[in-house]
């Protein structure tokens, strides 16, 4: 069971987001403020409990399957690589699967990286992506604690 490692990853990341400190998730609204002009070249401090698990597995189809008493056989392919992005802006932890372009988008974004470059890196990751759809996603899971205006346009 070579994949039972990142299953693991993926339920500790579950416990420590539960047990994260506490901070203040920015609101969508919160986003209404930032020029237009800076928002690609803005950057974000993540909530703290955020963490980005990826495996070569199905991590995100095994750790649910593991979780769930009703459901009695696994039917997709485990070789098949996945992410699962953990947050808990409020008190109830969250754990999203992400495609390969959102897993590109966030690694970035928790890198550090500005919008700009962290929507490059999903477009360059996949075919499918959304960038719409992305910064919607982004904006509404509430996983921003701080934003950091750049100062110059």
């Amino acid at each position: 069971m070579p994949y039972l490692a990142d299953v693991a990853r993926l339920d500790w990341a579950y416990h420590n987001a539960y047990h994260a400190r506490e901070a203040a998730a920015l609101e969508p609204t919160a986003f209404q403020l930032i020029h237009p002009d800076a928002l690609g070249k803005a950057k974000f401090e993540l909530h703290p409990s955020c963490k980005l698990i990826q495996s070569d597995y199905a991590v995100f189809t095994l750790w649910e399957f593991a979780r769930d008493s009703v459901q009695k056989t696994l039917e997709d392919n485990i070789e098949q690589a996945q992410a699962a992005l953990v947050l808990r802006p409020d008190a109830e932890v969250n754990v999203y699967h992400l495609t390969a372009g959102l897993t590109a988008f966030f690694a970035r974004l928790i890198d550090g990286a500005a919008l700009s470059q962290a929507l490059a890196a999903g477009l360059d990751h996949s075919d499918e992506f959304n960038p719409s759809e992305a910064v919607a996603f982004f904006v509404n899971s509430r996983i921003v604690h701080r934003i950091d205006e750049p100062t110059q346009l």
